[in-house]
């Protein structure tokens, strides 16, 4: 048994701490073995503000023609951070301004009777303990907001690996991978309503678009297999080493431990460090 084994043990795992070793082991070691202080983002903050606004709409704290002021008046509280910098435009104006857009013709959530809203929730994937929060829990849905860019193409081609791909409810194509997390999901919403949802949804604020697909059992299956693979594949890694691939980016600006990983610009020396392997 390595000595990493006693930590990961006691884990409540998630989808963002499984997804966030496949960003980089190094930064997953640094999060979740050395538990070094992390800090949030300017994409994690606007994903928040986001939330927040969505979250008291759906329980009744606001109504649909005060979400744009609320987001108005509260995006400089929660988006502290600074965006990173581009030569083609202002990131940080364009995130403002697609929030705007988005809440300035809001329409609500359509006829989805809500039973549940960012409900926490305590599950098994085999034999290891997830916590997640879903979003909404509706009538035979699950609906996720996310705060990504366009994720959909609009027919696959001899370039797409058919295998990644799955067929939304109104005909346009999405990798699986961006549904993985729903899919999890459907375990809680099992175990509470005694039935399997029949849709899942991304709501695709950004964009204001919605992404639909119905429950599939077999996806449903490749789901846990996933997550129940990346998990041990967590457990058997000696080294965390840094990830693979032009991460630069990820290093500079998204990184939650970016102010301790000397692979970052942002470095600032807080603990000590070792670049090289890990031998655990």
């Amino acid at each position: 048994m390595q000595v990493n084994d006693f930590i990961l043990d006691d884990f409540c795992w998630s989808f963002s701490r499984v997804t966030s070793y496949d960003s980089c082991p190094l930064c997953f070691y640094y999060q979740y073995i050395k538990k070094y202080d992390d800090i949030d983002g300017c994409f994690g903050q606007y994903g928040t503000i986001i939330h927040d606004c969505l979250e008291k709409y759906a329980l009744g704290d606001l109504m649909e023609y005060e979400l744009l002021s609320y987001y108005e008046e509260n995006y400089p509280k929660i988006v502290t951070d600074s965006f990173p910098p581009n030569k083609y435009t202002d990131v940080g104006n364009d995130y403002y301004n697609q929030g705007v857009e988005y809440f300035k013709n809001f329409n609500g959530f359509g006829d989805r009777e809500i039973f549940a809203v960012e409900h926490r929730h305590y599950f098994k994937v085999g034999d290891y303990n997830f916590m997640g929060f879903i979003d909404l829990e509706c009538d035979n849905e699950i609906v996720d907001h996310k705060t990504k860019g366009k994720q959909h193409i609009t027919r696959l081609t001899k370039r797409h690996d058919k295998s990644e791909y799955i067929e939304m409810i109104d005909g346009r194509y999405i990798k699986f991978q961006e549904f993985i997390q729903l899919y999890l999901y459907v375990i809680p919403y099992f175990e509470r309503y005694g039935i399997y949802p029949e849709i899942l949804s991304l709501n695709m604020v950004r964009i204001n678009d919605w992404y639909s697909i119905k429950f599939e059992l077999e996806r449903f299956e490749e789901a846990k297999r996933w997550a129940i693979d990346k998990i041990t594949n967590i457990y058997n890694d000696k080294e965390f080493a840094k990830g693979n691939g032009d991460l630069q980016f990820f290093c500079d600006f998204i990184c939650n431990q970016r102010l301790n990983c000397g692979y970052s610009s942002a470095f600032m020396g807080n603990v000590e460090q070792d670049l090289g392997v890990f031998d655990i």
